[in-house]
Formats: structure tokens, sequence, C-alpha cells
């Protein structure tokens, strides 16, 4: 197994470089990227539940969607007066009456709907990334109102640096509560699960993202590979720093791709009046348009399900090394 080993100088100094330097500086950057990737989540040019992104919907983008409704409406008027002026068919023969008409209808609707529905795509999404729905699921922790960049730090961390036989879950409560006492549960199996649900508590309490409450605790720190494992914390070094960097890795490549994604939904959006109108003459307008709405759209969430599973990985880390060496 790769922790530490009866407690020495040796681990007294490891130890301490890795857990109170190099681990302080990556969970710290962890739990801020992930906010900030948060953030580029919630970005909806189209309104959703963010105020700024309505207000740039009413002053800006409305506007615009109005003006190409408008310019389309005429040229479905041109095209509707040929079909008129035409019932021979030479203008166009392969339309029957009865399809055409029912096209207009459905194209004539689906303008009309389609800001409704933008508006709900962007709440259902706004809903999903704040009640942190996918990580919840695939991670199997209890949902919280903990913040979101601290939650995934904990869950992370805790993976490779935690009490004998304890979890992300053994200190947390699932429900609605809003306060961290409420949230974080006291665990009196012994002094140090006791001392750890303080520290955990003090660092969803505090107002930075930087671990120091747990991190910087020596008696926590002085308890790693205490032979008694009842009140005995484990430590997985080198691998504990590397997974959560390769975290901060997908954090930070995903965080560019969502905001650009943000961008091209939104145009995406904008234009939505020119391929839903000119579906009533023909649908090789209307099908790439669709196509590419509905893959910008999910895009994020199988983004943030990636990210999830990176992290599952990265904690069952420490179960393949008891299976490989034999102790489990």
């Amino acid at each position: 197994m790769l922790a530490f080993g009866s407690n020495s100088f040796i681990t007294e100094a490891l130890s301490l470089i890795f857990i109170r330097f190099i681990d302080y500086c990556v969970y710290s950057l962890l739990a801020y990227t992930y906010n900030i990737y948060v953030g580029l989540t919630k970005l909806d040019l189209f309104g959703g539940n963010n105020e700024a992104a309505k207000a740039l919907y009413n002053n800006f983008s409305s506007q615009i969607y109005r003006t190409i409704a408008i310019v389309m409406i005429f040229i479905f008027a041109y095209r509707l007066l040929l079909y008129i002026m035409d019932p021979d068919g030479s203008k166009m023969p392969s339309v029957k009456t009865s399809k055409f008409i029912k096209g207009i209808l459905l194209s004539v609707v689906l303008v009309i709907v389609a800001p409704v529905i933008f508006k709900y795509m962007g709440m259902f999404q706004f809903h999903v990334v704040s009640e942190d729905t996918i990580p919840n699921i695939i991670l199997d922790t209890n949902a919280t109102n903990i913040n979101p960049g601290k939650q995934l730090a904990m869950i992370t961390l805790m993976g490779f640096y935690h009490p004998y036989e304890t979890t992300y879950n053994t200190f947390v409560d699932a429900g609605d509560a809003t306060e961290c006492s409420q949230i974080i549960k006291t665990v009196n199996d012994n002094d140090i699960t006791e001392r750890w649900s303080e520290r955990m508590m003090e660092w969803c309490e505090s107002e930075g993202y930087a671990p120091t409450e747990l991190l910087e605790d020596d008696e926590l720190r002085k308890a790693i590979g205490d032979d008694d494992s009842a009140s005995g914390v484990e430590y997985f070094w080198v691998i504990c720093t590397a997974c959560g960097v390769i975290v901060i890795y997908f954090i930070l490549m995903y965080a560019i791709a969502v905001g650009t994604r943000a961008v091209r939904l939104g145009l995406l959006q904008l234009i939505a009046p020119i391929p839903i109108l000119m579906r009533m003459f023909d649908k090789k307008y209307f099908d790439p348009w669709f196509g590419e709405i509905k893959k910008t759209y999910l895009e994020l969430f199988v983004r943030i399900a990636i990210i999830a599973f990176t992290i599952k990985i990265c904690t069952m880390v420490p179960i393949f090394i008891d299976i490989i060496f034999g102790t489990v």
C-alpha cells in the first residue's frame, strides 16, 4: 500500500511537504477552478435563471430575433404568393398543397414557441448544474448545499486522505440543509474522526476555497500511519496530488470548451427563425441546425459526466492498490 508506514521523522517531513504545501495548493486550486467552471456552465445567452443573461436577451438578442423573424415572414409571403400564382406546380412541382400548408403551420408554431423552449432549456441546465445532479449520481454522494468547488475538492481529497474506514459520505448528511453544521455530521468513533468532522465543518463555513483547516491540522497529519487503524489516518502520497492535478486539468480544459459552447449555442438560438421557417420549403436547412443545437446543448452534460467519472476513477485507485497488494 502506498500509504505512510509507522510514524517517523521521514513520515513527518514528507507529510509536511505534501499535505501542508503541495496538496494545499492543488486542492485550493481545484475548488477555485471548479467554481469558475460551474459559473461558465450557467452562462445562457437566452435567459434561463441568470439575470445578466436575461438583460442581454431583452436588450439585444430579442430584437435581433424579431428582426430575423420578420425578414423570414416576408420571404415566406413571397414564396406563398409564388405558390398561389403557380397552381400548375411548375415552380414547386414536388410540393403538394396539403403538405405545404402543414409545413407552414408547423413552422409558424415553432417560431412562436422557440423562445419559450430555449428559456426552459436554459432553466433545466441551470438547475442540473446548480444541484450537482450528475456528479451526485455518478459519485454516489449526498446532495448538499456545500459550495460546489469545496464539495468536489472534499470528495477528491478524501479518496486519498481520511481516517481509516471512512469516506466523504461518512461525514456528510443528505438533504436540503443550508447550514454547514447541519450538513457535516459529527462522527464520535474516536478523537480523530471527531476532529476530522470539526475541520470539515470549518472548511465548509470558511469564506475562501483553501482547505486550510483540514490540511494544516498537525494532529490529523501526525496520525498518518498510526498502527491503531481505529484512530489513525490513511494518506496515499503522490497519488493524492497526482489525481488532484488530473482533475484540475480536465476542469480547465472543459472550462474553455464550455465558454465556447455558450456562445455557439446562443448563435444557434439567435438564427433559429431562419432554419425553422425555411423548413416549410426544404428540410435540408432545418435538419443540420436542429442536429447541431442538440449536440451543442447535450455537450455540457457529457463534459460534467466525464469530470465526475474522472474523479470516480481517481478515488478508486486506493482500492485497486489494495487488491494488487493483496490487502483486501
